[in-house]
């Protein structure tokens, strides 16, 4: 095959846009440290990336629903901790009154179960961040409350004290982080925390003592308490866990992120060096196989 003057002088062209072309998206790559600045530089690295940043979007949401979340359960244990040692002391009153050895005004221990049960009814209606902690998914008020009858009873204010707060924590799977009105106090019927006591509490002002059923009704009662603060527990260690799993898929997935896009510093240096020589040799190459003009010969 005859090789012309025409045929060497376009080849050598073709080979020195080539390494120009070369040196500029080195120079890119190092300045944007990013061996991916736009789709056609990998197609199928793009396509990589755009399904790894979603997946970091996705983990990012999940964990700040954890996150946030903590808050609202550490409340929740804290207003069921109050709830609980004001529990304690009815139990320890109610023993006292019926204590053989002790004489005295009945209204006396009434008054203290009183101050027992508009505590836990505070505690009943604690509010974190806009939302009431037993009231459900109903925060429109209060959820619970007493009316003006004497003796007064004590009602429900709300439409939805037993529903049920959950966050996403992965595609499939959501959490529930709240203890309901309803599983803590019970349906509010007669038979909940709330009127039993306030039963109690009306028999004594009448010089009635609370009998073996009652008393074991309130043991019940707070054995109920002790169990949903368990529960409490184990949706905060659970969250705890989850907020682990999660961090760690985060770093996961930075790291696969960052070998698909970004480059080796000290590799794309050497390779641009290189570059840099081989296009300065082509330029030197360039007196040989390029034709020569008349300023060449004066």
């Amino acid at each position: 095959m005859r090789v012309t003057d025409r045929l060497l002088q376009n080849s050598y062209l073709y080979n020195l846009n080539t390494n120009k072309n070369s040196i500029t998206k080195t120079q890119e790559q190092l300045t944007t440290q990013s061996k991916i600045n736009r789709p056609s530089d990998s197609p199928l690295g793009t396509n990589r990336l755009l399904r790894l940043n979603n997946e970091m979007q996705n983990i990012s949401t999940y964990l700040d629903n954890v996150t946030n979340s903590f808050a609202n359960v550490d409340a929740t244990i804290n207003a069921m901790d109050g709830i609980q040692n004001q529990l304690q002391s009815v139990l320890v009153d109610l023993t006292s009154v019926n204590n053989a050895t002790i004489e005295g005004n009945l209204d006396t221990f009434a008054d203290q179960l009183q101050v027992s049960l508009d505590s836990i009814l505070e505690y009943a209606n604690s509010n974190f961040n806009g939302k009431y902690l037993f009231g459900g998914t109903d925060n429109s008020q209060a959820p619970y409350g007493k009316n003006g009858t004497p003796p007064p009873e004590y009602i429900q204010n709300t439409a939805d004290a037993g529903g049920q707060q959950k966050i996403k924590i992965s595609g499939n799977i959501s959490q529930k982080i709240n203890i309901t009105g309803e599983e803590l106090f019970g349906t509010i019927d007669g038979t909940d925390m709330f009127n039993k006591l306030n039963d109690i509490i009306v028999n004594l002002r009448s010089g009635v003592k609370p009998d073996a059923s009652e008393v074991k009704e309130m043991e019940d009662i707070y054995g109920k308490v002790l169990n949903k603060l368990s529960v409490a527990g184990n949706i905060k260690n659970r969250l705890l866990d989850t907020e682990e799993l999660l961090k760690t898929q985060e770093l996961n997935v930075e790291e696969l992120i960052s070998k698909e896009k970004d480059v080796d510093m000290a590799r794309a240096i050497v390779d641009y060096e290189n570059q840099q020589f081989n296009l300065d040799l082509t330029y030197k190459v360039s007196s040989m196989i390029l034709p020569k003009s008349l300023l060449d010969y004066l």
